[in-house]
């Protein structure tokens, strides 16, 4: 990633604009999931492998829970690690990995 490139999208009114847009459409796709569909969810996935009891699906729960958790901190990191990226002088990102989630 290019300083240059990301200062300029940063300070950009337009693309500040859209990405508050993104940002506000995600939260509000994220606040309509309810408990019930993630249940749901987790019963169709143990009934798709042949084994649908409440042990599976606490069992899935748990995995989506757990992949929430490794998510979010992942984003921490990144987060973390292109606040420090933009205080520096270099110009390449380098090193510093984004987070697995496709935003595309």
């Amino acid at each position: 990633m290019n300083r240059s490139n990301v200062q300029a999208a940063l300070d950009d009114e337009g693309v500040q604009s859209l990405a508050d847009e993104c940002h506000a459409a995600m939260r509000k796709f994220a606040d309509a999931l309810g408990a019930r569909d993630f249940i749901l969810a987790a019963v169709q996935r143990a009934e798709t492998e042949g084994e649908c009891s409440l042990a599976r699906v606490t069992s899935h729960l748990t995995q989506q829970l757990a992949g929430f958790v490794l998510a979010a901190r992942d984003v921490e990191d990144y987060n973390a690690a292109f606040a420090q990226w933009l205080a520096t002088d270099g110009n390449e990102l380098g090193e510093v990995r984004p987070p697995p989630i496709n935003f595309q």
